[in-house]
């Protein structure tokens, strides 16, 4: 009889996972020999998924082999986190201690965490002594960062905050906690605003912004006059920092780099330009933005023109509709357009539910059938289109859109393909339920539909919320009985249990 089973001995390109128990754990341990590195790398991280104490020696040797680059010796560090062993962490301290890779030293902190905090503690404390130079010292509060809760850790890293020579050591102190401050830290970070480096300013700027403390306001306010938008990273922390804490004196800040950008001035960088934008959604700020959207006609950015299209979203300006017509009637005639350009300027035109946008999109959707885009990008594009189309009343469309969906293999109970299809369920869940209820009732009484198409239709009705859906789902059971099943997973999977189902199951 012909033994038609794995063998031990083959050497494939990863760990064979037809195998089980003991002999998968033996295929393993021989796969730690093999010349590739993906191998022997593959093989130590299952093992050490496991615990076992086999895959130490070659995930000890693929953090010496430095020839193999950051992403594998990465590998062998993050999967020294599941063997609890001395060894090991004494390994993962020579790292954090010696190696010449900052990342990777950042990679081994965090492993070490996991597996010997305490230890941790002792060695961050050890590379912030003095005589250590900058480098290691950084490494250092990197080290004690994931501790900054321990209240010991706090009255370490709040001496330096202000008084450690090294300008970084008090810069990363003071970032260490900029997220997530504590409101005993604010006589710290406003004395950090005076600090000589400006990374420091900023990182205190930002932490005074999320604790909301406004006394900082005035200080924050005469800084920017001092940096200005030059210095982007200073400017664009200080300006958050003020629009966190709603001062509205932030305001001509933004706007003269709002200006400066459509003079042209190339010193006004995209990232500055997005965190400002950000601060005028934080301040609410309706006259910054409609300043924006005038200027669409003139962006030619693909960027900035989705950072302003994208910060729409957070308000209402009725008069937006008609520059944002004219950037898709500009990408229409153009057949060349960014993909997340269209997405957000769709939702856009969606949500102010304005009728007389709809030929300027069924425009673009015969544009883009005209002009075949690769298959995938062609299939999401055009999903949008559609959807944006019937969540402004053209249901005309829902029939090509459940088509379209079906060979992407969108459905609600398993992750979608793209990430761009969480915005299809946003528009279809501002769309009037109802009236797409009625079409999809007459939808399925079509002749020959495939099986697919109809899931596809029901899982299109769960973004029309519960009561809508629960309808449809009971339509499809009974017009489709062999499909019931799918209805009943589906709902089950999207909202639960009913109460009459629980006590049954019960």
């Amino acid at each position: 009889m012909t033994d038609n089973s794995p063998q031990l001995s083959q050497p494939p390109d990863q760990p064979d996972p037809g195998l089980g128990g003991k002999r998968r754990t033996l295929h393993l341990v021989e796969m730690l020999q093999h010349e590739d590195p993906d191998v022997r790398a593959e093989a130590a991280e299952r093992l050490a998924e496991q615990g076992d104490e086999r895959a130490m020696s070659v995930l000890f040797g693929l953090i010496d082999e430095v020839d193999l680059g950051y992403l594998m010796r990465r590998r062998a560090v993050r999967a020294l986190a599941s063997i609890n062993r001395i060894e090991v962490v004494d390994k993962l301290v020579t790292v954090v201690e010696t190696d010449p890779v900052e990342s990777l030293a950042v990679d081994a902190i965090d492993s070490l965490h996991r597996l010997a905090p305490n230890r941790l503690k002792i060695v961050g404390l050890r590379l912030l002594e003095a005589h250590h130079p900058n480098e290691r010292a950084r490494r250092g509060v990197t080290a004690l960062r994931s501790l900054r809760h321990d209240q010991d850790i706090r009255i370490v890293l709040n001496g330096l905050m202000c008084h450690d020579d090294r300008r970084d050591v008090r810069a990363q102190a003071i970032d260490a906690y900029r997220l997530e401050p504590h409101a005993d830290q604010v006589d710290l970070f406003m004395t950090a605003l005076e600090d000589e480096f400006y990374i420091a300013r900023a990182y205190a700027a930002w932490a005074l912004g999320v604790l909301g403390e406004r006394r900082a306001i005035p200080k924050l306010l005469g800084l920017l006059r001092t940096i200005g938008p030059r210095n982007d990273f200073a400017f664009s922390y200080i300006v958050r920092a003020l629009a966190k804490l709603q001062a509205a004196e932030v305001s001509p800040y933004i706007r003269e780099v709002f200006a400066r950008h459509a003079s042209g001035d190339d010193s006004i960088s995209y990232g500055l330009f997005e965190q400002c934008l950000e601060a005028v959604t934080e301040l609410g700020d309706n006259e910054l933005m409609q300043f924006l959207v005038d200027q669409l006609a003139h962006e030619n950015d693909p960027d900035f023109q989705y950072s302003i299209v994208r910060a729409l979203r957070n308000f209402s300006i009725p008069s937006a509709c008609d520059p944002l017509l004219a950037l898709l009637d500009s990408l229409t005639d153009e057949k060349e357009f960014d993909a997340i350009v269209i997405d957000v300027l769709l939702l856009n035109l969606a949500r102010l539910k304005d009728p007389t946008a709809v030929p300027h999109i069924e425009a673009f959707l015969q544009m883009i059938r005209d002009n075949r885009l690769d298959a995938q990008g062609e299939q999401e594009v055009m999903a949008l289109t559609l959807a944006a189309l019937i969540s402004l009343g053209e249901l005309q469309h829902l029939d090509g859109f459940i088509r379209l969906i079906q060979p992407i293999g969108w459905n609600h109970s398993r992750e979608l393909p793209h990430e761009d299809y969480s915005e299809i369920g946003d528009l279809l869940r501002e769309s009037d339920g109802a009236a797409i209820l009625v079409a999809l009732q007459d939808w399925i009484r079509q002749p020959d539909l495939s099986d697919e198409l109809p899931c596809r239709a029901m899982d299109l009705s769960v973004f029309l919320g519960e009561e809508i859906a629960r309808t449809f789902l009971s339509d499809c059971g009974l017009w489709f009985p062999h499909l019931d099943w799918y209805a009943s997973a589906l709902r089950f999977d999207a909202f639960g249990p009913t109460l009459d189902a629980a006590v049954k199951e019960a």
